[in-house]
This record gives C-alpha cells, sequence and structure tokens, in this order.
C-alpha cells in the first residue's frame, strides 16, 4: 500500500494533468520508489516540443541523418509559478471528516530533468527509419510520401519533496515528411554587359526575355545560389537565397573585340530538396557549366552629336 506521501505524489501528479501545457502527454500510472517493480508515473512534465520544419528527401533510396535536439528542438516542461493540486481526501464510512484530515499538498516542481531520449512512433508508409541515440536516420522507399513520422521524447524527473520517487514523463513529436521523384532545377547560360571599372547586378532567376537564368520545378521550394570560377573580376551574392549576383570587373579589364578573353562565372542554384542544377547552354541543351558572360566594354560618348542631313 502507499503510505500518506506516496499517495500526496501521485494525486499531485494527476492532478497536473489537466493544466500542463504539452502536445500531448501518456495516462498518468502510479509513482515507484526506485527499485520498486510498481509502473513509473506518465504524466504532464514532458517535454514541449514545437512542430519542426518538413524533412525533405528525393526520390526512393535516399538517406539523410538528423540530429533529434536540433530537429525537435524539444525543451524542459518548467511550470511557473509551479502548479500545487488540491486534494480532497474521501473519509472512511466509519470516520468523521475532521479539518485535520486534509493533507495540504505541495508543487511538484522538476528541479532536474536528465537528457531527453528519443523513440520511434508511427512510421508513414515508404519511409524506413532508426533512432540510434541521439540521431535520426531516415531513408525513403517511395518516390511520393506525404506524411508525418511519430517521434516520443521522454524527460524524467525526481520528485523534489521526496527523491526515492521518479516520473518520466513523455510526448509525441509529429515531424512532417515530405518525399518527391528527382527534378532538378536548370541554369541557363546568358550574357549581360557593363562598362570598363563599372560594377554590376546580374539577375540570376531565369529570364524568357533574355533566355536564360536558373529555375526549379514548381513545389520542389525555392532555390538558394552559389558562384564559382570567377574570371577577370569578382562575383558574390549577399545571401545564398538572394537571386542576384553583384559582378565587379578586374581594374581596367575590356573585353577584347575578338573575345579572346571574358569576364565570367558560374552558377549553381539548390532547391529546397537539395538537387543542384542542371547546367544548359543557350539553346537548351545540356552543358559542363552554367557560366554567365559578362561583356565589359569602353563607355559611350554621350556628348559631341554632329546633325546629319
Amino acid at each position: 500500500m502507499f503510505n500518506k506521501k506516496a499517495l500526496l505524489v501521485v494525486v499531485a501528479a494527476t492532478s497536473l494533468m489537466a493544466t500542463a501545457i504539452v502536445e500531448s502527454s501518456q495516462a498518468p500510472v502510479q509513482a515507484k520508489p526506485v527499485g520498486a517493480s510498481r509502473p513509473i508515473v506518465l504524466g504532464p512534465l514532458g517535454p514541449v516540443c514545437p512542430t519542426p520544419a518538413t524533412i525533405k528527401l528525393i526520390s526512393a533510396g535516399a538517406t539523410r541523418t538528423y540530429s533529434l535536439p536540433t530537429l525537435t528542438a524539444c525543451s524542459s516542461y518548467n511550470p511557473s509559478p509551479s502548479p500545487a493540486p488540491t486534494v480532497t481526501p474521501t473519509p472512511r464510512p466509519s470516520s468523521t471528516p475532521t479539518s485535520s484530515a486534509s493533507p495540504t499538498p505541495s508543487p511538484i516542481v522538476p528541479t532536474f530533468p536528465v537528457a531527453t531520449t528519443y523513440a520511434l512512433g508511427t512510421l508513414p508508409t515508404g519511409v524506413e527509419a532508426i533512432i540510434a541515440g541521439d540521431v535520426l536516420t531516415i531513408s525513403a522507399k517511395s518516390n511520393a510520401v506525404d506524411a508525418n513520422l511519430e517521434i516520443v521524447a521522454t524527460h524524467t524527473y525526481a520528485d523534489p519533496n521526496e527523491s526515492s520517487f521518479i516520473y518520466t514523463d513523455s510526448n509525441n513529436v509529429q515531424v512532417p515528411i515530405s518525399v518527391k521523384a528527382a527534378s532538378a532545377p536548370t541554369c541557363q547560360i546568358f550574357t549581360i554587359s557593363t562598362s570598363v571599372n563599372t560594377a554590376v547586378d546580374v539577375p540570376l532567376a531565369y529570364d524568357a526575355l533574355r533566355a536564360g537564368g536558373c529555375k526549379g520545378t514548381d513545389g520542389y521550394g525555392a532555390l538558394t545560389y552559389s558562384i564559382a570560377s570567377v574570371a577577370n573580376g569578382t562575383a558574390t551574392v549577399a545571401t545564398p537565397s538572394t537571386p542576384t549576383a553583384y559582378f565587379t570587373p578586374a581594374g581596367g579589364f575590356q573585353t577584347p573585340a575578338d573575345n579572346s578573353t571574358k569576364a565570367t562565372f558560374v552558377v549553381v542554384a539548390t532547391d529546397e530538396y537539395g538537387q543542384a542544377s542542371q547546367a544548359l547552354d543557350q539553346y537548351g541543351a545540356a552543358t559542363a557549366n552554367a557560366t554567365i558572360t559578362v561583356n565589359v566594354s569602353e563607355p559611350r560618348d554621350c556628348g559631341g552629336g554632329v546633325p546629319k542631313t
């Protein structure tokens, strides 16, 4: 049988179920002294975990690993102020209730949660998953998945009023997963012009009028851009998501009439599923690199015009 202290701890943990703000909690059962065979309490003091960002995979066979603390971003439940549950004891039929018969409940304040542990819950069709410690490995087995993977995150606490009692609380974290067939973005080469010693903004998104730039497949998310292999100048992007490169020609450089040397840079675009762009030439055929050419010429003379008859 429980003594009065043990009963109070169990009632207190059960009462907290109605007030804790968590995603979901398992039903409470008895508390147990450490080392005893009775079940551990599962109640409202589990970790609080926001909905993670969608895991995006391309094609059956794709595999990725994730840090569960980073992916789930779970934090300890720490009520402030700590709720003090109200206990109303039921007297035995032969006794007369008095004020001294009502125990004074004390709040259960989790003082030190152990490191969060993780386990797999519901696994969607078309996906395989393994948890090893704090690492989740996801493998796609289908080209079309749009579902949630369930992760069970657990904290363990000791009762600060009676250290021989422990509480293990769990919450379910729904991790969105999306698997799509491969459909890489493209970057098509084009030419843009500037004057000697004059920097120029080079738009990287596809433009039908110049028949060049980068575009992704609908539904595969926004593109990010990277620059490589810059010749006769410098090229940068402000942020990976900025669809514009800033190109500065090398000091005094001018494109010769025979185009024997050019100012160029290579652009690569990547979509939200991790697919790097395929390079296309000016005719839309596959090529080695999406090389953007910057034609650097002498500035035009806008003065000294002579009227013509």
